[in-house]
């Protein structure tokens, strides 16, 4: 975790040129590699055999170790990458520095500062963006944003830049919950107590009851400029579709107003909700996803993304006695937490707190399934309803959702513990069943539920040997179910030898995978 406030040091970003000479951009942490950011991203707690003899009070305590574990997916990379982007290029139009400052430290790193170039700088209107974290509760954004956030020390002290005096605290980055009421006053005090908890400030005591929303927002703007603030995360942003439009429209206005007058980025953290904000207020959608929508969704059954995730957990077992993770045991854990690792891994130490306390120092499937049924009988109904498909906020979101997929740099030695193999000609054709019905998606523009029916008739009819073959099949079948011709077979239409003539040869002519 990087340190909450830290001295400037200054290290030119001489790549880009329009960070140069900018004190705010060379005191940030210089760009590591990929791989190296993802195993700062991984969080894997300490774990020893010996933990599993220690006193039984202690091993219960050290069930909470599990709830800190995460491991990176593809969007956690977005999301590091984004911010880096947000932050740097939010910098550039706010350079505190007078421009032959800047331009004296360009031509010190060999750069002419010619009339044009001048001119680009010094002119154009840098478009600053924030961008969106999206998906139903438990997934890990606010996890996943966290632990990208904390490869900034939150505050950069400065004292003076290139012999020019320069005393101030730039906050690199501030997070705050959307108040419940999504009131831009609520969140405008919630702004500010943040302010004063980072930079030990006081501002949030000078708010008084009376104070004008025009005021307070100003007031608001005012620290943030000050303090030159990075990026704003905005978490539970859901929030705002429960208040009254009028009320909801102010908001919108203020986060338009952060973004393109002073060239604050904001990142959106929320549920699916969310995306009816999004399609009511064009400019904050632009600008809301101005660097790209991150969507984490549920993990699928024996995927490589499920496999990866519980066996990262199971060596955390704290009982007298390993209990093996049978293919029996993977599926009742993830029918039970429905492929929600928050849930997943609450599952697991309640389970592992059930069997040491009782004594067993064991668990079984239905120790699993009864765990479950006692200590997360609030969640049942929504556990039910997400795993059949048939959640509401699942439905608004099913046009976005993809696996969240793993990185190739993520080391499996770092996840020791020993997992069953599954059956490959399974896997094949999840993998496939996966990849068929985001085709058809995307395609056609059909729900899961339908998706998934069409692609298991496809794969049952053609198989996994020829990919291509399969898919021409699912889009054929397709095709014949949205035009009200259920009851045809995919063979009976018009010609259905040509389109797989057609589909094999477009095959034959590409090399590797087709393009799904």
């Amino acid at each position: 975790m990087a340190l909450k406030t830290a001295p400037a040091k200054y290290r030119e970003k001489t790549a880009i040129t329009e960070f140069l000479g900018n004190p705010l951009i060379a005191a940030l942490p210089d760009g590591i590699s990929q791989a190296e950011m993802l195993r700062k991203l991984m969080k894997m707690p300490p774990f020893s055999a010996n933990d599993r003899r220690a006193e039984r009070s202690t091993r219960l305590d050290l069930l909470s170790r599990i709830s800190t574990i995460h491991i990176p997916y593809a969007q956690d990379l977005f999301i590091s990458r984004s911010l880096s982007r947000c932050i740097s290029w939010g910098y550039v139009s706010r350079n505190p520095m007078p421009f032959d400052v800047t331009s004296g430290v360009m031509e010190a790193n060999h750069i002419a500062v010619t009339p044009d170039l001048g001119n680009y700088l010094q002119e154009t209107v840098f478009p600053v963006h924030g961008f969106s974290v999206l998906g139903i509760s438990g997934v890990g954004k606010t996890c996943s944003v966290l632990n990208a956030l904390s490869f900034y020390p939150q505050v950069i002290k400065h004292t003076e830049y290139n012999g020019v005096p320069f005393h101030c605290s730039q906050l690199v980055w501030l997070r705050v919950d959307c108040p419940g009421d999504g009131s831009p006053k609520g969140l405008c005090i919630a702004i500010l107590r943040q302010l004063d908890a980072v930079l030990g400030t006081n501002y949030g005591s000078e708010v008084t009851d009376r104070i004008g929303k025009d005021a307070l927002t100003s007031k608001v703007s005012q620290c943030l400029c000050s303090h030159h603030l990075g990026v704003l995360v905005i978490d539970d942003i859901q929030n705002l579709t429960a208040v009254k439009e009028d009320t909801t429209s102010v908001m919108l206005s203020f986060l338009i107003y952060l973004m393109e007058t002073l060239a604050i980025p904001v990142v959106m953290v929320g549920t699916p909700k969310v995306l009816s904000l999004f399609q009511q207020e064009f400019q904050l959608a632009k600008r809301a996803t101005g660097d790209g929508t991150v969507r984490m969704n549920l993990l699928p059954e024996n995927s490589k993304e499920w496999n990866r995730f519980i066996k990262g957990i199971w060596r955390y077992q704290f009982l007298s006695a390993e209990v093996a993770l049978t293919p029996e045991m993977n599926t009742a854990f993830y029918r039970e937490s429905i492929g929600n690792p928050f849930l997943c891994a609450l599952l697991y130490k309640l389970v592992q707190d059930d069997a040491i306390t009782s004594g067993d120092e064991t668990f079984t499937v239905d120790d699993v399934r009864k765990v479950a049924g006692e200590k997360l009988c609030i969640t049942t109904r929504m556990r039910t309803n997400m795993l059949s498909g048939n959640d509401e906020e699942l439905r608004s979101y099913e046009l976005m959702w993809q696996a969240p997929q793993i990185p190739p740099e993520i080391d499996d030695s770092i996840l020791t513990a020993d997992v069953p193999k599954y059956n490959e000609a399974a896997n094949e054709a999840d993998e496939l069943a996966s990849l068929i019905g985001s085709e058809l998606i995307k395609r056609f523009n059909v729900n899961i539920a339908m998706a998934a029916r069409i692609t298991k008739e496809a794969i049952i009819a053609k198989g996994c040997q020829n990919q291509a073959e399969t898919l021409g099949y699912a889009v054929t079948l397709c095709q014949l179910v949205i035009s009200g011709s259920q009851s045809e077979e995919p063979q009976s239409a018009e010609n259905p030898v040509k389109t797989e003539e057609k589909t094999e040869q477009k095959n034959s002519q590409t090399t590797g995978e087709p393009q799904l």
